[in-house]
């Protein structure tokens, strides 16, 4: 909540900001934020695959749901993310959203726990900063009592988002070791 409040005043600012620069004659300026920030999450996570692009790695127990993409869901982990974002001014209101973050932490599965670590996520587009979340592609692994699944997927934060979760897509399964 914290990022969104940070993230929805600078935006109405910088609109501000924008709207002067604009009107003022002969005007011309770029306008460029930065920011840092980490978050703990400890809400709904997925781990879904696309199986246009890859196979299904059923580390995890049960069957995965198939209603969007194959997945599994959890409601008790406890993952951080850290993002370095620049934003930079496109068309009003969108901006181009440059990003590296990792990701890092535990799922907490039926047969135990799971550990989640990730390289560097990038996310490179253009979008609305009043509904900015963070969704960067990259090498994941999540290990745990079932196996290790390696893979590119890619990571949404969307906890700022009304649909309060985050999750990986995998679009690549590189290593599917079952126990």
């Amino acid at each position: 909540m914290k990022r969104l409040s940070l993230i929805a005043g600078v935006a109405a600012l910088l609109s501000a900001v924008v709207v002067l620069v604009a009107g003022s004659a002969g005007a011309s300026a770029a306008t460029v934020l930065h920011f840092t920030y980490s978050h703990n999450w400890q809400g709904d996570t997925f781990v879904a695959f696309d199986t246009s692009r890859t196979t299904i790695c059923p580390v995890f127990p049960g069957e995965p749901d198939p209603t969007f993409y194959p997945s599994y869901s959890f409601s008790d982990v406890n993952l951080t993310d850290q993002v370095t974002s620049t934003y930079i001014a496109y068309r009003p209101p969108l901006w181009r959203m440059e990003s590296i973050g990792t990701v890092s932490g535990v799922i907490y599965a039926a047969d135990g726990s799971y550990t989640v670590t990730s390289g560097t996520l990038k996310e490179n587009r253009v979008g609305d900063i009043a509904f900015s979340f963070f969704k960067g592609s990259g090498l994941v692994t999540i290990s745990g009592p079932g196996g290790t699944l390696t893979g590119r997927a890619t990571f949404t934060d969307l906890s700022q988002e009304d649909s309060q979760s985050e999750g990986f897509l995998f679009t690549n399964v590189i290593s599917c070791q079952l126990n």
